[in-house]
């Protein structure tokens, strides 16, 4: 951290740990995110499925805890009366836990939980693409310099975003750039809420999506931004410490 020339990191929180870690010049330490790749998002398959699908894409684990989204969503198809017809909840990622079927039974979910398990990363964005709603999860004790990696694959997908959990520096982003509702980790209430409101802004057009990706996560710009750094020495960025 001392010696180099210009050090990257893909969190603003990281990267102001490691400028005061390397007791760094300043200008010489930078924030470039990770991003998306436009061509995934390229030519894929419309969907004319008028259902609302709210899609979680990511693995199901002991830090990626589905609970409170199976019961948030329980609550609130007691509340809409949609039947499997109407809603789905589906999970696109591997079940590290193996506990996601359980828990959806636990639930009363069984006819509404569709889980693919692992998939191809093409066919995973295109899920993301189907969907009407994306969630996002972060558990209590997440560090706050945290954006997983998805949160720019949602942004490319042009969604609205469900954030459950931990207010991470991900969360900002989705928040900053999607229509975006965060909840507590463990209000189903408000999950359930949030649900019921997204679902009639949806049925009744009121919801405002945005018409393309933020250019500054498209990896052709952000490699244009590596090179700069690398070109001018790490002296000169636009967003920077």
């Amino acid at each position: 951290m001392r010696r180099a020339d210009a050090v990257v990191a893909v969190s603003m929180g990281l990267t102001k740990q490691l400028h005061e870690l390397g007791n760094r010049e300043e200008g010489t330490t930078h924030f470039l995110p990770n991003g998306y790749d436009p061509e995934d998002f390229c030519s894929l398959p419309f969907s004319d499925d008028e259902s609302f699908q709210v899609t979680y894409v990511g693995a199901v684990s002991s830090i990626q805890d589905p609970r409170p989204l199976l019961a948030g969503f329980r609550a609130f198809i007691e509340a809409s009366q949609l039947n499997p017809q109407e809603a789905r909840l589906n999970f696109v990622g591997a079940d590290v836990t193996g506990r996601l079927l359980e828990w959806s039974n636990e639930q009363d979910l069984d006819d509404y939980v569709h889980f693919t398990g692992y998939l191809p990363h093409r066919e995973a964005v295109a899920e993301m693409c189907r969907a009407s709603l994306l969630v996002f999860t972060a558990n209590p004790g997440t560090h706050h310099t945290i954006i997983g990696s998805k949160t720019f694959e949602y942004l490319a997908a042009c969604k609205p975003v469900l954030a459950i959990g931990e207010e991470i520096e991900g969360v900002g982003i989705l928040k900053k750039y999607a229509p975006c509702r965060h909840c507590e980790f463990e209000d189903i209430g408000a999950i359930t809420r949030a649900l019921l409101a997204f679902y009639k802004e949806i049925q009744t057009g009121e919801l405002v999506l945005p018409t393309s990706a933020p250019i500054e996560f498209n990896r052709e710009n952000q490699t244009k931004e590596l090179e700069k750094i690398i070109l001018e020495g790490g002296s000169e960025s636009h967003d920077r410490v």
